[in-house]
C-alpha cells in the first residue's frame, strides 16, 4: 500500500500536518499529490530544503480548501513537523486568505493551484532572508543527519530543531509576514484568473470532476496562461453575444397579436383607451369601465413553439486563417456550442483545409456530459494548408442524414475562395431542396461569389466582426 494512502486511512497518534485533516482530507490530497507532475516537482524542490515540506503543501492545501480550518494542539503534532506551524498560522490569519477562500473553498482544483502558487512564493520571499534561510539548512541538517528516525533520541532532536527553526522565524516575524502576505496574495490572484478562466469557457466544478485529478490542475493552469485568458475573453465575449440575441428572440417572439377583447389589463389597453385620461370627463369613464373590465385591450396569444434544430459548424482551419481570424472564427463556434446547449439542441462542427487532409470533427451532444478538454481542444486547433469546400460540406450532408442531427443548420466561417465541382453543386441543392438545409457563411476578407452560390445568406466582412456573428446568432 503506498505510503500516502496509509497515512490517510490510519494516521499515527501524532500529525504530521498542523492543520486539522480527515482521513477524507488526506485521501483527497494524496491522490492529487500523486498525479500531479506540478505537485510532485515542487515537493522534490521543497524537500531539498526541508524535510518537512510535503505536509506543509498539505496545510496550505487545506487552508484554502477546508470550510473552516483549524489548527491542531502542538502536543498532537509531529516535533519535527512544529517547523512549519509560524508559517502555516500566520498565512491562516492573513485577511487575504480570507479573500482566496472565496474562490477556492470546497474546490479542490482551484484550491490545489492556490497553494502551488502560495508555497512557490513562500519559498522566494524566505530564500531572499540570509538568517531564516539558514535557519532552515540548520534545521534540514538536524533532522536529517541525526538519530534514526521514530527513536526517542530523533524526536528529542527534532524537537529542538524545530523549536530553533520556530525561534528564528519569531524573530524575524515581519519576514513570516510577508511571506504569508505574498503568498495569499498570490493565491488570490492564482484563484480568480483559474475561476474566470472556466467561467469564459463555459465550465463548472461539475465538468472538471470529468477530467482523470491528475490531469485538472494542469487543464486549470492552462486555461489561466496568457494566450488562453485572451482566448477566453473572446469566447466570453462571442457567448454573450449570443446569449443576449437569444434573449431578444425570444422576447420579440414570445407573443402575437391575435385580436382586440375587453378587460382591463392596462399593458394591453389600446392607445385610444388611454387618450381618454386627458379630459376630466372621459377619464371618470375611463375608471368605471376599468372597475367593471369593459377597457378595449389587445388579445395576444403565445406563437406556437417551432422546434430547433442541431447545429453543424464548418471552420476553416487553412493557413490564411492563422492567428486572429482562426481564434475568432473558434469563439463563434463555441458560442454557437452555447446556443445548443442552452437549448438542448446538438452540435457538430468540423476543421477542414485542402484537398485530402483529414477533418478534424467534433460532437456535442445535449444528452451527454462534455469534456471540457474537448472544448479545449476544438479552440485550439491550429491553422496551416489549403481550402476546399466539398470535403467539409460532404461531411456536413452525411452527419445531417443521421437521426440526431436531422433539420440541422449548418454556418462555415472561412477567408477562402474556391470552387465545388458542378457535380456536387447538384447534390448540395439537391439536398437542401429535399431537407430544407440552411447555410450560413461567414467570409472574412474575400469575395463570396461562390459562397453566393450555394448559401442562403452571406457575411463578406473585412478581418473578424462582431456584428456578422450578432446576426448569425439572431438568425439561429
Amino acid at each position: 500500500m503506498i505510503g500516502w494512502l496509509q497515512e490517510a486511512i490510519g494516521q499515527d497518534s501524532l500529525a504530521t500536518q498542523n492543520v486539522e485533516t480527515s482521513a477524507a482530507d488526506r485521501l483527497l490530497w494524496g491522490d492529487m499529490a500523486e498525479n500531479s507532475e506540478a505537485i510532485q516537482a515542487l515537493n522534490q524542490e521543497g524537500t531539498e530544503r526541508t524535510p518537512t515540506w510535503p505536509p506543509l503543501m498539505q496545510d496550505v492545501f487545506n487552508t484554502f480548501y477546508k470550510p473552516q480550518p483549524t489548527m491542531r494542539d502542538e502536543a498532537d503534532v509531529e516535533p519535527a513537523h512544529l517547523a512549519n506551524r509560524e508559517l502555516v498560522q500566520q498565512l491562516l490569519e492573513e485577511p487575504a486568505t480570507e479573500q482566496t477562500r472565496s474562490y477556492t473553498m470546497l474546490d479542490e482544483t482551484i484550491s490545489a493551484l492556490a497553494a502551488l502558487e502560495a508555497a512557490k512564493k513562500m519559498v522566494e520571499v524566505i530564500q531572499k532572508d540570509q538568517r531564516l534561510n539558514q535557519a532552515m539548512r540548520d534545521f534540514s541538517d538536524a533532522v536529517q543527519n541525526g538519530a534514526p528516525p521514530g527513536s526517542p533520541e530523533y524526536r528529542q532532536q527534532a524537537l529542538e530543531a524545530a523549536q530553533k527553526l520556530r525561534q528564528a522565524m519569531q524573530q524575524g516575524q515581519s519576514v513570516v509576514n510577508k511571506a504569508a502576505r505574498q503568498a495569499a496574495q498570490q493565491a488570490t490572484q492564482a484563484a480568480e484568473q483559474a475561476q474566470q478562466a472556466m467561467a469564459s469557457w463555459g465550465l463548472d466544478p461539475g465538468q472538471m470532476h470529468r477530467i482523470p485529478v491528475g490531469d485538472r490542475l494542469q487543464f486549470a493552469a492552462q486555461l489561466s496562461t496568457e494566450r488562453f485568458r485572451r482566448m477566453a475573453e473572446l469566447i466570453g465575449r462571442m457567448r454573450n453575444l449570443g446569449r443576449a440575441q437569444q434573449r431578444q428572440k425570444l422576447r420579440r417572439h414570445a407573443d402575437e397579436l391575435h385580436s382586440v377583447t375587453m378587460g382591463s389589463d392596462l399593458e394591453h389597453v389600446l392607445p385610444t383607451e388611454l387618450a381618454a385620461l386627458g379630459h376630466p370627463l372621459r377619464r371618470l369613464d375611463f375608471g368605471r369601465r376599468y372597475l367593471e373590465r369593459g377597457l378595449l385591450e389587445y388579445e395576444l396569444r403565445p406563437r406556437p413553439k417551432n422546434a430547433k434544430g442541431p447545429i453543424i459548424c464548418l471552420i476553416d482551419a487553412s493557413g490564411s486563417m492563422g492567428g486572429e481570424k482562426i481564434d475568432w472564427a473558434a469563439a463563434v463556434g463555441l458560442a454557437l456550442l452555447d446556443i445548443a446547449r442552452s437549448q438542448k439542441r446538438d452540435f457538430a462542427a468540423a476543421y477542414f483545409r485542402g484537398p485530402g487532409s483529414e477533418l478534424q470533427t467534433f460532437r456535442f451532444l445535449h444528452k451527454e456530459p462534455y469534456d471540457p478538454r474537448d472544448i479545449l481542444a476544438f479552440a485550439t486547433v491550429g491553422a496551416d494548408g489549403g481550402t476546399d469546400f466539398e470535403q467539409p460540406l460532404g461531411w456536413a450532408l452525411d452527419v445531417q442524414a443521421e437521426a440526431a442531427f436531422k433539420s440541422a443548420d449548418i454556418v462555415m466561417v472561412t477567408d477562402g475562395e474556391c470552387a465545388v465541382s458542378d457535380e456536387f453543386y447538384q447534390r448540395l441543392m439537391a439536398a437542401k431542396a429535399a431537407k430544407a438545409i440552411r447555410i450560413m457563411s461567414i467570409l472574412l476578407d474575400g469575395t463570396p461569389a461562390e459562397l453566393d452560390r450555394w448559401s442562403d445568406r452571406v457575411w463578406a466582412i473585412v478581418g473578424p466582426d462582431d456584428q456578422a456573428a450578432t446576426e448569425v446568432f439572431a438568425d439561429l
